[in-house]
């Protein structure tokens, strides 16, 4: 392999583990969301929109580095 064949590899590697964070992180901001919908608890209900917000603020930060990436 040559060098520019082994940057070309690496970067596949790296977008194909970022679209996978960022739909994991996608994944758990809804998880997250329906949570807080169905819990009868407030308090618990606040955690969970607190986690929902990071993941989607995660995935959001993903996403954007994705798209640096593919520029």
């Amino acid at each position: 392999l040559k060098r520019n064949d082994i940057a070309v590899l690496l970067d596949v590697v790296v977008n194909h583990k970022m679209r996978t964070r960022w739909y994991a992180a996608r994944c758990a901001a809804l998880a997250y969301r329906r949570a807080a919908e169905e819990t009868e608890d407030e308090t618990l209900a606040a955690v969970f929109r607190a986690l929902a917000d990071d993941e989607t603020r995660r995935a959001d930060r993903l996403l954007q580095l994705l798209e640096q990436s593919l520029a």
